[in-house]
């Protein structure tokens, strides 16, 4: 993974919040893709979670990574969330 060039973490947490928005529209959307399966979703959070550590400077990734935690929350089953709190 290239986890140390904020452009392209840039682009994978747009790539998160394009597929989990449901409300986006325009030759940007994309059509047919899934959501993140239950047991998939605390893998991306992790993974989320760990963009924000490594770049805490970079305002533009930790707003874009606040947004897809928002979003992924939710839609995690509830024993993730239990264990991602502690």
């Amino acid at each position: 993974l290239h986890m140390n060039t904020p452009g392209v973490i840039d682009a994978g947490l747009c790539t998160i919040i394009d597929i989990l928005d449901d409300d986006i529209d325009g030759e940007y959307a994309l059509v047919g893709v899934e959501s993140c399966s239950d047991s998939d979703l605390p893998a991306v959070l992790t993974l989320v979670l760990e963009t924000m550590r490594m770049h805490p400077a970079k305002a533009e990734i930790q707003s874009r990574a606040c947004m897809c935690v928002g979003m992924l929350v939710p839609q995690a089953p509830e024993q993730a969330r239990v264990a991602m709190a502690a």
